[in-house]
Parts: C-alpha cells; structure tokens; sequence
C-alpha cells in the first residue's frame, strides 16, 4: 500500500539513529523468501535501463521478466522522480529534512501523550528546539485536540485543518510541530 508505504518511511526518517532503507524500498518494492528473491533488479525506468556516463551497464531484463506481480507494476525512479507525491520523493524530501534539521538528526525522543489509538506521537528534543511528532496511523481522518500554545509547523505530509486547539489529520499523514521547549503536551480526542 504505497499510503502506507510513506507513513512507514515518515516515521523511520523522524526517529533517532541511522535511517537504514532496504534496496528498493524507496520505490515501493517488497521482497519475501531467501534473499536473492528480497534483491529483484532496481526499477530504474520505463526501459529498465540506467546508463550513468562512461557505463555500459544496463539491468538484466531476464530478471525483470521474473518480479513479482507487485514489482512489475511500479514506476521505476524516472517516473516517481516526475511525481511529487511518489513513495521516491516522499524518502527523499524525508531524507533532506533529516540532514538539514539538527533536531531530528541529534535530538532526543521523547513521549508525547495521546489517548487517541490511531495517533503516534512523539517528540525530539535539542537544546534550543522541541518538535512534536503527529502520525496519523489510521486510514481514516482523524481530529485531535492539541493542547500546546502555538503550532508552528515544521513539516506536514498533507495540509490538516487547523480550528483553534482542533487538527483534522488525512489518512495515514504526518505533522511536525515545534513546540515551546519543554512544555507539556496532550493529544486528546
């Protein structure tokens, strides 16, 4: 499910540690069984084919006949790349967050506190900067009420409709807030 699919590299790239992102994956790709069958060849494109200068090397199209049925249907990177809302671009926006944000490269994680089943939340602490971490886990839109001062948003995977205290969150989305250091935080129905 690639809204899942996004979701899941969401919340890998805005916890702490090395993000570790398993060939293919940034394209959607899935692999089960021994390992040669987890290493299908890498979707390049329409033509399965990538050629970087001075290269002769292009995928082996034996093994591309091979994929799986789930494999076979994705765009390869030169169609997701031409897509802003494809499973590659949302990795590699996620990606650039992570590098150029101090926070959620080096800050610590902490709880937040939710009574809503559906949402994650958590924080990631620096020592000028607190974030709080919304992941709509559900397939459906949710609302929460937030019980912080001010929602400075940081990052957010699609627009939530902000009323007063209320946030209406899309499926299966993400929101990064700052927050003001230190504060307290609730989530609540």
């Amino acid at each position: 499910n690639e809204g899942r699919a996004k979701l899941a590299a969401r919340i890998l790239l805005t916890l702490p540690g090395t993000s570790w992102i398993y060939y293919g994956e940034e394209l959607g790709m899935t692999g089960e069984g021994p390992d040669p069958d987890r290493r299908q060849p890498f979707n390049w494109g329409e033509d399965n084919s990538y050629n970087p200068e001075g290269s002769t090397s292009t995928n082996n199209h034996d093994a591309i006949s091979a994929w799986d049925n789930h494999n076979q249907s994705l765009d390869g990177v030169d169609q997701q790349l031409d897509d802003p809302d494809s499973i590659l671009n949302t990795f590699i926006d996620m990606i650039d967050l992570k590098q150029n944000d101090d926070t959620l490269r080096h800050g610590s994680l902490h709880s937040a506190s939710t009574d809503i089943d559906e949402i994650m939340a958590y924080r990631r602490v620096s020592d000028d900067q607190d974030y709080l971490v919304i992941h709509n886990m559900s397939r459906n839109e949710m609302t929460a009420t937030l019980d912080v001062s001010d929602i400075s948003t940081i990052y957010e995977s699609h627009e939530p409709v902000i009323e007063d205290d209320k946030v209406t969150f899309e499926p299966l989305s993400t929101m990064i807030i700052e927050i003001e250091t230190g504060s307290s935080v609730a989530i609540t129905e």
